[in-house]
């Protein structure tokens, strides 16, 4: 999905580009570390059947809804940091040209 995700985006930055490729298996990880840590009290407290059924589902469901998010948050930071290149040029040109009228 990361990989996906830049293609998508076609960043300019190869240092952004860079950082959110080597950003994958680690939010990948922490995401499922999270969802396993989740089941784990579900099931402690509301049971076995608790913890195989729906919520087990929905865990999974919620982990693939989440890590587009962390990935979105994370491009934004970087945006501030990295910027892509057309379009601070872009930025630049119509600063120029409002400044000319």
């Amino acid at each position: 999905m990361g990989l996906l995700y830049l293609y998508l985006m076609q960043h300019t930055s190869i240092t952004r580009n860079l950082i959110i490729m080597a950003a994958i298996l680690p939010i990948a990880f922490a995401a499922n570390v999270v969802r396993v840590m989740v089941l784990i009290l579900v099931t402690y407290h509301l049971g076995d059947e608790a913890g195989q059924g729906f919520l087990h589902g929905f865990a999974g469901i919620m982990l693939f809804h989440n890590r587009p998010v962390i990935f979105v948050a994370l491009d934004g930071l970087l945006g501030f940091i990295f910027p892509d290149r057309q379009r601070v040029r872009a930025q630049t040109d119509r600063a120029v040209s409002g400044a000319k009228s």
